[in-house]
């Protein structure tokens, strides 16, 4: 039985080690915290390719396969849990409040309907009518209506569930370094221990670099701080996801709402800034009025593991045994279903889908 070892457990690390596990290795996971508890938990959940994307690629081709796979991904979690993760395909209204915005969102909608995806501009009307709490000042929106969102405040637990229940050993210890011998993986370093394994998995999100021995300097894996607010409106606002280009905003089913996300490079600091929740709060309000009045709940930041070229980091690393799984940036959660898949068939068969290639981390040494 192959042994792997997992540093890092957030979202990837989790869908990598259940992967690993169904697929039957024998799997630690190991995290400073309780697994789950940094970036991951904070999300806004958006599973949004084609909000993010700004022209066709292999990114794009990987975003696209990781939303197909989800529908059948998290019923299979809810299954072995009996609790829901809260996936809903709610689409999202991508608006315009003036011509140059319009103009840019007409052809960032033709170039995706070109490459074969649904992204009409609708007209002011047509938009307010899927969403009438949009704002009235819109002059149209980017309707993007397989673009969905899933609460990872729901879906974290259970993958931590189905992890324990499959067999995946939860070690909550600090990570020092890989151990090597030989120019290969054996293991990582823990305060006052070793973990031995065959495969080591370095998923560590924006800590990455600080594991000794793992080849991720800050061209690998920065830290860039993202931060969102919470709203409780006396009345829902719809189902869909709004957006313009200075926030999106995220109606869940028990009527919060999450309006998001700045990006800022400041280092490994967490600290929610007031500019930060006034520009998000004001922002909210002019895509959606209805928000005006609505108490903040809470404001929290979190840090997203980003690479140079904003793609992520997977694959083999250059000791034998050792692999990477990381910088995924705002679209962990979105790629986690099928970097765990990857990572999995890579680890226990040797077979290297093309795109794992693709997202190699020696793109970035140069």
């Amino acid at each position: 039985m192959t042994t792997v070892a997992v540093v890092g457990g957030g979202i990837i690390g989790l869908s990598l080690a259940l992967e690993l596990r169904r697929g039957g290795a024998e799997v630690t996971l190991l995290d400073r915290s309780e697994p789950g508890q940094q970036a991951s938990v904070a999300a806004g959940g958006l599973l949004a390719p084609q909000l993010e994307a700004t022209e066709p690629g292999p990114f794009l081709d990987a975003c696209l396969r990781s939303r197909a796979m989800y529908p059948r991904w998290v019923a299979q979690l809810e299954a072995e849990t009996g609790e829901r993760a809260s996936y809903l395909e709610s689409g999202i209204l991508h608006a315009a409040f003036d011509e140059a915005e319009l103009h840019a969102a007409e052809a960032w909608g033709a170039w995706q309907q070109a490459v074969g995806l649904r992204a009409p501009l609708l007209s002011a009307a047509e938009a307010r009518a899927l969403c009438p709490t949009l704002s009235p000042k819109i002059l149209g929106a980017l309707h993007l209506p397989d673009d969905h969102q899933v609460d990872p405040q729901r879906l974290v637990p259970l993958l931590v569930q189905c992890c324990q229940k499959a067999g995946v050993t939860l070690l909550r210890a600090e990570a020092r370094g890989i151990a090597e011998r030989a120019g290969r993986a054996i293991g990582v370093d823990v305060i006052g221990a070793r973990v031995t394994a065959d495969q080591v998995v370095v998923a560590a999100g924006p800590w990455s670099g600080l594991l000794e021995g793992a080849p991720v300097g800050p061209a690998l894996a920065a830290p860039v701080r993202g931060q969102l607010i919470e709203l409780r409106p006396e009345t829902p606002i719809g189902p869909q996801v709004l957006g313009c280009p200075s926030v999106y905003v995220i109606p869940r089913e028990d009527g919060r709402v999450l309006a998001g996300s700045t990006k800022e490079h400041v280092g490994f600091d967490t600290t929610p800034q007031a500019y930060n929740t006034e520009a998000l709060l004001a922002a909210a309000r002019r895509v959606c009025p209805a928000l005006e009045g609505a108490p903040v709940q809470r404001t929290w930041a979190a840090l997203r593991p980003w690479a140079r070229d904003a793609m992520p980091v997977l694959g083999p690393g250059p000791l034998e045994g050792l692999w990477l799984s990381t910088a995924h940036f705002r679209n962990g959660i979105l790629l986690a279903p099928l970097s765990a898949r990857l990572m999995s068939d890579a680890i226990l068969t040797g077979a290297q889908d093309p795109l794992l290639r693709r997202f190699r981390y020696e793109r970035l040494c140069s």
